[in-house]
């Protein structure tokens, strides 16, 4: 009896907090024991389910809702119904959903929208726009909608109880990575009445929690989390009643289940992918019903699948204990990192002293040191496999290289290259090692583990260090036992302590996102930390060297793209220093050793042959190190060996190695370890000349009266060409100043935002941050050996309106059909797109419409000026599209009360074809409008509004009628329908090629007879909401120069149709570019200008496509040759027929 009262105040204790907490999804209450059916019973097939469902969700009542991508419909059962109701929602795809207790239906859409789905109503309000598809979607208990943005790396909320679009970030940076506050590709998301925030982070392979007001999220399962379940891709986590984790493990295949007793698998335990019953195939997300059953969408098997709950032996009294108990013969497999649990005790912690003395080789090098070009081949891929890529050599000359396709750790003397020792059980798949004076191995285990191990000589075990998502192109133990790695798929570096690894790591350079800004980095490789805790970096993507100084945000270019000595590297690897700090870099693009000095930067291996397998050569090398006595050792990996190449001890004294010794200080109390060093410097007896700079600002020839002019919409660039001449020191301060300027005066200096960085040769203004006006752009360099030495140049822009893209309905459809008795809605206020703001703001506007019966006549006019369509004196002519005005409703605010039109029913002519157009125009700036035209046929029958654009809408650009398309692109089109769609039955797709009579200036369409005959060769998605046509189309009839596509959406009760014409856009034609001089050295300026070019739209802009080589019979000499692969911009004075700014691709350059 009072187990029986137990149960029944849990029943009635749950209701209670529904009751309170009003959700509408369900959290069993599920005792440690639970067992489901491993059989699971298809709830929904391919036919109900569609192609690749995604979302299911189940409410209290136990209704399902099921999101049909294929059809674009929401499929609802109702308990105890065996077949669902068919919802047409409307979307382009409906990738997620969410039910609220009133019904409502939210949906993520993939036309970068989250819509809102009253029962019983006609039209859908739209509820939040983003600028891409919402994975996921979830309504908390505080009426907030939260929203997955997988591409963007955050998740994102706006209340739904406010007016306004406004949204907050909840979790992730926009940038993918792994640190705590970071996320890549969120997916599923759930929150609880606490408001916390659990993310499936899926490349983490993890589940990450956020709680209210936190920026770093706390590791719940997967990649991270001590004693946790090895997640492959998780793609959705919901909580039980207790706040247990239940996850679909989509890479594994299955669905595992937190507890009291930690992780188990609950269902697909098997791990294989498979159709079965037992089985699943990349399932994507799990909803409860309230009696404990699962639903999981199994996506690659095109089902929805059951899983029902047999067995939930509860007893509220008894204390759960750790003890292990056998499930009624179920065999579960379980999957630890149980890699995470071995530990290791380091001693004491004055282990730290103990490492100061570095265990890698900075010799003391001479200005003049040359090493011989010829290499020996100390080591090939007979011994130490193919693709060699680690290497480290101590400072007692003993070379550690992995073999990369295996577990061997190969143990060598720099001297002969005799093999000493192999090492096994070490990484697979590593792509760097560095080992420390007390002999550990620290090495990047690839992607078989993703972790960093540390491999202890002695005893042949391994410990991780750190667990990265994914691979440390190099690893760096400095003297303050900080362990670094490089990931460069993150464009960070991390760090943390080898003494104590369970620390969070720290972010030490990088934001995550790529780019070249100094606190940015693009493809990270080598790194390198020398004795002050200076980071130098390999920037790879970036060419350049970064270096990073503690507590630093920012990075300073030491060498490469941006640095203020002109040497160019490309995709450089690696990088080292000698005792007096100068850099000796693994320039990978151009197979070359450089290095830096008191007089600049020099080749000194691999420099004239270009890359092969010669003894003078290298193939893409990756990494070097020194020897004690000053060689290099280099793995070349393509040519699969390790090269040794000899200092010339004849080209001055012979090196020696100087390894700076830092001063140490130990407090007891924070366990800091305080180091300080002293570097030595040389000081030159050559003459100090400093003269001032000479700054070449490109684009060039600017001034207040004749300024550059950039629309708001558009991203631009100021770039410097800095020639210095100081023989002190080339050490320049360069500082940006922006002042807004008046008829004759710029002396406004204007605040800047973080966006802006003002500290570098070049200045960049992304779009939409300057106002309308004239801006002075004033670059000042000052030498620093010489502050009173300095120069200073200013460009002028004029920042312009861009030029709106009107819109009548969504999407620039270009004719719909519609049913005489129906009301047109024409709302440019609503659907047009202002560039220069985030939104449209249609009370800045004026609209006027106008109407004709087309083909038949032209718009009514007087005196060669269109007469609007509420305008009485249209009354006069035959073309009037209205008996009489009666039936125009117009809508819209104070400023702008025409911004939307009603055109009601029945005042249209059945069987005829209308053609409207809107004038938009500025109330501010009258000269600032646009038009759009929209072909109306209307029937006898009603129609559903549908509508249809580009996909990627920068392919498809507006002209007048029709939209432009470049002959050479593909057209992506996707479509969906306005109204409350049901039983949509077929959707269809043709085409129509067009040729204009030039007598009525009329196109003549006629249909597109090939489309049966290039179905999935040219064409895709013919019966699809979405439709793919390849360039083949433009190409192969390429005397075409209109073409229609229509898209026609049938059912039962309604029908609908709507068409985008495309007109091809021609190449420009009769013009001719030349360049001079046509070779030069790297301090020449070329003059490109192009001349006599025509294009019936105007010439939009010219590129510059290049390869820069050097000769080897021509030092410095530029070559320009015809392909390449990495765009680039490059300072070129322009003549008046030339673009303000010229690009040019280079494939690979050596100075």
């Amino acid at each position: 009896m009072p187990s029986i009262y137990s149960i029944t105040f849990w029943l009635i204790f749950v209701q209670t907090i529904n009751t309170i907490t009003a959700i509408s999804f369900n959290r069993p209450k599920l005792c440690s024991l639970a067992v489901w059916n491993s059989f699971g019973s298809t709830f929904a097939g391919q036919n109900l389910a569609g192609v690749a469902p995604l979302a299911v969700f189940v409410n209290a009542n136990n209704t399902v809702y099921l999101a049909n991508i294929q059809y674009s419909t929401i499929e609802v059962w109702y308990q105890g119904s065996g077949s669902p109701i068919n919802i047409f929602v409307g979307a382009t795809l409906p990738y997620s959903i969410f039910v609220t207790m009133a019904d409502d239906i939210y949906t993520g859409t993939g036309d970068i929208s989250v819509d809102k789905w009253v029962l019983n109503n006609t039209n859908n309000p739209f509820t939040l726009n983003v600028s891409e598809p919402c994975f996921y979607v979830f309504i908390d208990t505080n009426n907030s909608l939260h929203c997955s943005l997988s591409a963007s790396h955050q998740v994102i909320k706006r209340s739904l109880n406010s007016s306004d679009n406004n949204v907050l970030v909840v979790a992730g940076t926009g940038c993918p990575g792994f640190m705590l506050d970071m996320l890549d590709y969120p997916l599923g998301i759930f929150i609880d009445d606490n408001f916390n925030v659990y993310v499936a982070d899926s490349n983490n392979n993890r589940i990450q929690l956020f709680q209210p007001g936190e920026l770093n999220g706390t590791i719940m399962a997967g990649n991270g989390a001590p004693e946790t379940v090895i997640l492959n891709y998780p793609t959705d986590v919901v909580l039980d009643a207790d706040g247990y984790l239940f996850i679909v493990d989509s890479g594994n295949n299955r669905i595992v289940g937190s507890g009291p007793n930690g992780f188990r698998c609950i269902v697909g335990c098997s791990g294989a992918s498979g159709s079965g019953p037992t089985q699943l195939n990349g399932p994507q997300s799990i909803a409860f019903d309230s009696n404990g059953n699962i639903y999981v969408t199994d996506t690659q098997n095109n089902r929805v699948q059951n899983f029902v709950l047999i067995n939930n032996p509860c007893n509220l009294t008894t204390t759960t204990t750790a003890t292990t108990t056998t499930m009624s013969n179920m065999t579960t497999t379980l999957q630890f990192n149980s890699s995470q649990a071995t530990t290791t005790s380091m001693g004491n912690i004055t282990l730290i002293s103990n490492r100061l003395n570095v265990s890698y080789n900075q010799p003391k090098l001479c200005p003049l040191a040359t090493w011989d070009s010829a290499g020996i081949t100390i080591v090939t891929a007979t011994t130490i496999g193919s693709d060699p890529l680690t290497l480290f050599v101590t400072t007692n000359n003993t070379i550690y290289v992995a073999d990369f396709f295996s577990d061997h750790i190969y143990v060598f003397l720099a001297s002969s290259g005799n093999l000493l020792r192999t090492i096994s059980g070490g990484p697979i798949y590593p792509y760097s090692t560095f080992v420390t004076s007390s002999g550990d191995i620290y090495a990047d285990s690839g992607n078989s583990s993703r972790q960093v191990l540390r491999f202890s000589l002695n005893t042949n075990t391994t410990i991780p260090i750190m667990y990265i998502t994914d691979n440390c192109l190099d690893v760096f133990v400095d003297i303050n036992n900080t362990i670094y790695c490089s990931v460069g798929t993150y464009n960070v570096i991390v760090a943390n302590s080898i003494v104590d690894p369970t620390r969070e790591f720290k972010l030490i350079a990088g934001v995550g996102c790529p780019g070249s800004l100094p606190h940015m980095l693009y493809y990270p490789r080598g790194i390198f930390v020398d004795t002050n805790f200076d980071l130098y970096v390999a920037d790879a993507n970036n060419n350049r060297i970064q270096l990073f100084q503690p507590g630093k945000i920012n990075g300073t270019t030491v060498a490469g793209n941006g640095s203020s000595v002109a040497f160019a590297l490309y995709f450089p690897g690696d990088v080292v220093l000698d005792a007096d700090g100068y850099l000796f870099i693994v320039d990978s693009g151009n197979s070359r050793i450089v290095r830096s000095g008191p007089y600049g930067f020099q080749c000194i291996i691999g420099c004239l042959a270009g890359w092969g397998s010669g003894s003078n050569q290298l193939n893409n090398p990756y990494r070097m190190a020194f020897d004690s006595y000053g060689n290099i050792f280099v793995t070349d990996p393509v040519n699969n060996r390790l090269q040794k190449f000899y200092l010339n001890t004849s080209s001055c004294d012979i090196a020696t190695t100087e390894v700076t010794q830092p001063t140490t200080q130990y407090t007891q109390e924070d366990s800091t370890l305080i180091v300080t060093s002293t570097r030595s410097s040389t000081s030159s007896n050559l003459p100090q000349k400093c003269y001032q700079p000479i700054i070449t600002l490109t684009p060039a020839n600017s001034s207040l009266s004749s300024p550059l002019r950039y629309k708001r919409s558009e991203a631009f660039s100021i770039i410097s060409y800095i020639q210095l001449n100081c023989s002190n020191s080339l050490i320049k301060n360069v500082q940006w100043r922006i002042s807004l300027c008046a008829s004759s005066v710029c002396s406004s200096q204007i605040l800047l935002g973080s966006t802006i960085i003002t500290t570098l040769s070049e200045l960049y203004i992304p779009e939409q941050t300057l106002d309308y006006g004239t801006y002075q752009f004033t670059l000042t360099v000052r030498m620093a050996a010489a502050s009173q030495v300095s120069s200073s140049m200013s460009a002028y822009v004029q920042i312009i309106p861009s030029n709106i893209v009107v819109n009548l309905i969504r999407f620039g459809t270009t004719m719909i059909k519609q049913g005489y008795q129906q009301d047109l809605i024409l709302d440019p206020g609503s659907y047009s797109i202002d560039p220069d703001r985030i939104t449209f703001n249609a009370s800045n506007w004026n609209y006027e419409y106008y109407c004709r019966i087309y083909p038949n006549y032209n718009f009514p006019s007087l005196l060669g000026i269109d007469l609007s369509l509420d305008d009485p004196r249209i009354q006069q002519f035959n073309s009037s599209c209205l008996s009489n005005q009666s039936g125009l409703t117009y809508v819209g605010v104070t400023n702008s009360p025409k911004s939307s039109l009603i055109i009601l029913g029945n005042s249209l002519i059945p069987n005829q074809t209308y053609q409207f157009k809107v004038k938009v125009q500025n109330l501010q700036n009258s000269s600032v409008q646009d038009f759009d035209y929209l072909f109306v046929e209307v029937q006898g029958n009603q129609y559903q509004l549908i509508v249809m654009g580009c996909v990627i809408s920068t392919l498809c650009a507006e002209n007048v009628e029709y939209q432009y398309v470049n002959p050479t692109t593909q057209v992506a089109l996707f479509s969906t329908c306005a109204d409350i769609c049901q039983f949509i039955n077929n959707i269809t797709w043709n085409i129509y090629q067009g040729v204009m009579n030039t007598t009525s200036n009329v196109v003549q369409w006629t249909a597109f007879q090939n489309m049966k005959q290039y179905e999935n060769i040219w064409f895709f998605g013919s019966n699809t909401a979405n439709f793919t046509a390849k360039n083949n189309l433009f190409v192969s009839n390429a005397l075409i120069n209109y073409w229609r596509f229509e898209v026609v959406y049938s059912s039962s009760l309604q029908n609908g149709s709507s068409t985008i014409d495309f007109e091809i856009n021609q190449s420009p034609q009769n013009g001719s570019c030349s360049i001079s001089p046509q070779n030069g050295t790297t301090t020449t300026l070329f003059n490109i200008s192009c001349s006599n070019w025509q294009d019936s739209d105007g010439v939009q802009g010219y590129s510059l496509q290049s390869r820069v080589l050097i000769s080897a019979h021509t030092p410095n000499a530029l070559k320009f040759l015809s392909s390449g692969d990495i765009q680039k911009w490059i300072p070129i004075p322009i003549t008046p027929n030339a673009l303000k700014f010229l690009s040019y691709e280079e494939h690979g350059y050596s100075f």
